[in-house]
């Protein structure tokens, strides 16, 4: 079977009606829909559509993936012929929607008992997403009378292993902060560490407009990095993690891709003002205390922006 690849901004009425047989073919019962009709009026509720088609030699449509926007992002969805799958088609539509956008969210099926048209149960594609790079958003699901899902995301950073970080993430990120700030900050009161604990957690990570972390090879968080309105507000490295090139990996996006160009740095934290200035920040002003009004001196930093 000859199988091509092609993209379109718009349908033809023989591509609609074969997704329409592979959609109600593919999904759980639920989930079908009753005619082209129906088809037609979902994609129509959709914004900035994209489509990509797996085709045979007979140009009939075998796989479908297609990109939308919805509330400022990008979203995705995907589905493919019985005779298509466990191929890789899966994987190559994947990875050509990630070669055009730099985001993708979208919700899946995560439980069982689902059955099909034809009475087979309906397996779950979970695993699939995750195996090609997707991250589960533990706390975001759809629940409808038609479907349960779980949503998940993928973005450009998770190329290099940085992670956007969600609402589920916050106490591990958490659990790093004050590992870190224990092992560096000495000049810290720790009642003070104890102060600024719960409010990392309930009110700090959550006004971050950037919040990403990078994984150490067990798997748990080995550092972090919060940026707002373009400056360094967090950059925090689990101390397993100290000397691994972490920090750096998680600065050089906060700089290149977010383009961060200031940070405040404690006076006393003479390690984490050394590293600011290797890569180029230099100090611009001081201030006696920190944002909070505590006896802290702040070096505000700052990067030349070319």
């Amino acid at each position: 079977m000859k199988i091509t690849m092609i993209e379109t901004g718009a349908l033809t009425l023989p591509q609609k009606t074969d997704i329409l047989r592979i959609w109600n073919e593919e999904y759980p019962v639920p989930l079908m829909l009753a005619d082209l009709s129906a088809l037609e009026a979902y994609l129509a509720g959709l914004q900035q559509r994209r489509h990509f088609l797996v085709t045979d030699e007979t140009e009939a449509v075998k796989g479908w993936l297609f990109l939308f926007e919805r509330d400022a992002a990008q979203w995705f969805a995907i589905i493919l012929d019985h005779t298509l799958q466990g191929q890789g088609w899966g994987s190559i539509l994947l990875n050509t929607a990630k070669s055009k956008v730099p985001e993708l969210n979208g919700w899946v099926s995560d439980k069982a008992g689902n059955l099909k048209q034809d009475g087979a149960e309906y397996t779950s594609p979970l695993g699939f997403y995750i195996k090609n790079g997707f991250v589960v958003d533990a706390v975001t699901r759809l629940e409808t009378p038609v479907i349960s899902a779980v949503k998940i995301y993928w973005n450009s950073a998770m190329e290099n292993g940085i992670i956007k970080a969600t609402p589920a993430d916050y106490a591990a990120l958490t659990a790093v902060w004050e590992a870190s700030v224990r092992a560096t900050h000495d000049f810290l009161d720790p009642a003070d560490i104890d102060y600024f604990k719960p409010l990392v957690l309930n009110e700090f990570l959550g006004a971050m407009e950037h919040l990403v972390y990078l994984k150490a090879d067990d798997g748990n968080i080995a550092g972090f990095a919060g940026v707002l309105d373009h400056k360094i507000e967090m950059l925090f490295l689990h101390p397993d993690s100290r000397g691994k090139g972490i920090g750096k990996q998680l600065l050089d996006y906060a700089v290149h891709t977010l383009q961060a160009n200031t940070v405040d740095v404690n006076e006393q934290n003479g390690q984490a003002v050394g590293f600011y200035q290797h890569v180029g920040f230099k100090v611009v002003s001081r201030s006696e205390t920190d944002g909070m009004g505590k006896p802290y001196p702040l070096l505000h930093m700052q990067r030349s922006v070319h």
